[in-house]
């Protein structure tokens, strides 16, 4: 009789913390990659790689502030040099000018104000390589705070607003080593060219150009310089340790031999 109490009392309690185990899903039955669970994982590496850059924007957006600043404001910058080659242009065709009266410095930039807001990370795809792991992130920045302007020669002054990039960024960890930092080096590009768009307004001169006309140059050059810094088979290259960065063949991380297909 006693030995029976004890086994009902025995039972109550494996009932009662059953009750309170969470209850798994029956597996027996689903496919041995679940495309639920690729979900989570997927969900997972975006939430961790979200996490990483909230903590790191803030350092990350003073670092591009003096970069876009030190591009513009320097006039002898590469970019500065190449829109005023292409504004050049603009002005012996618009205004009939002569190529003698057209001043070396058709541009100037006179206020850079840069205010880049947090990038929105749509889906994350992780892949394994032979020799690291690659990152592929649907990349989207919009900086509708911030605003170039600058002036042309002649014509007046005009502002950009509201840029805006879009587009497929592949961040590559390569190649795996056998100590710390365990690789040497993050590579980043894109493989296609981002979409790319902002405005442009003129905010003050007599001389009237089509929009059109300046906003397609700007566009060109823009767009140009993004693909020599960015775009494959360019890339930008971050050796991930002072001793690495010492020994590294960066050259060749930056402009590797292609891959076979």
């Amino acid at each position: 009789h006693c030995f029976g109490c004890g086994a009902r009392t025995f039972s109550r309690q494996v009932r009662l913390a059953a009750s309170e185990l969470t209850v798994l899903p029956d597996m027996s039955h689903r496919p041995s990659s679940p495309r639920h669970l690729v979900s989570a994982h997927t969900q997972s590496i975006h939430t961790w790689v979200t996490g990483l850059l909230k903590a790191f924007w803030p350092n990350v957006n003073q670092h591009m502030k003096k970069k876009v600043e030190g591009a513009f404001l320097n006039p002898d910058s590469s970019v500065t040099r190449v829109l005023n080659t292409a504004l050049q242009t603009v002005l012996r065709a618009r205004l009939s000018m002569p190529a003698v009266l057209v001043p070396d410095h058709v541009v100037s930039f006179t206020r850079v104000s840069w205010a880049g807001s947090e990038p929105t990370l749509v889906p994350i795809r992780c892949r394994s390589l032979s020799d690291g792991a690659a990152l592929h992130v649907d990349l989207q920045v919009c900086c509708g705070d911030s605003s170039l302007e600058f002036e042309i020669a002649y014509i007046g002054t005009f502002r950009v607003s509201s840029v805006s990039l879009a587009g497929l960024l592949s961040v590559v960890v390569r190649p795996i080593t056998n100590k710390p930092p365990f690789a040497e080096a993050v590579q980043c590009f894109f493989v296609n060219a981002p979409s790319f768009e902002f405005e442009m307004k003129q905010v003050s001169g007599m001389v009237k150009v089509p929009q059109s006309v300046l906003q397609r140059q700007v566009r060109k050059v823009f767009e140009r310089k993004l693909a020599e810094a960015v775009v494959l088979p360019m890339r930008v290259v971050i050796p991930l340790a002072p001793q690495i960065e010492r020994e590294l063949n960066v050259t060749m991380l930056r402009c590797p031999r292609p891959e076979g297909m």
